[in-house]
């Protein structure tokens, strides 16, 4: 695999998962291809698979395959020790705005690490340049999910 510069490999885009264990793979691959410290965006509709692919990413960070991973939806973020740097899973659904995540002071636990950000649109106008991108769509009839990174 060839790097980006950004320590992003370039993968195969899109993935398709059609079970819950397939997201959690596509998540563990993703995951293998990129160095921290580093911003990651998980963008998708409500219910799409976005913490079940920040699962995935988050054991193959921490390399700890069994890891209990569940939605920081009422603390705004959970963290996680990695293996060559901290790993913040935040998510910005109740986040009233950017001037919140950062009054809230979320914006330390960014420091030095993996950050991966479900409904980032809440701060995208504070997001770094080189922020990676995980789009994740539904199949019409419902039976999988296309995951594109960008």
């Amino acid at each position: 695999m060839l790097s980006d510069g950004w320590g992003m490999s370039k993968l195969s885009s899109p993935f398709i998962a059609r079970s819950e264990q397939e997201m959690i793979e596509v998540g563990a691959a993703i995951a293998q291809c990129i160095e921290g410290p580093r911003v990651i965006c998980l963008v998708g509709e409500l219910g799409a698979g976005k913490t079940t692919i920040a699962k995935g990413m988050i054991r193959a960070f921490a390399r700890e395959p069994e890891l209990e991973v569940s939605s920081p939806t009422f603390q705004y973020v959970s963290v996680y020790e990695g293996k060559t740097c901290p790993i913040a899973h935040f998510d910005l659904w109740r986040l009233e705005g950017a001037a919140q995540f950062f009054e809230l002071g979320l914006d330390e636990y960014c420091m030095g690490s993996i950050a991966l950000v479900e409904w980032p649109d809440r701060i995208a106008d504070y997001l770094p340049q080189n922020t990676l991108v995980v789009q994740i769509s539904s199949f019409e009839d419902g039976a999988g999910r296309k995951i594109f990174v960008e």
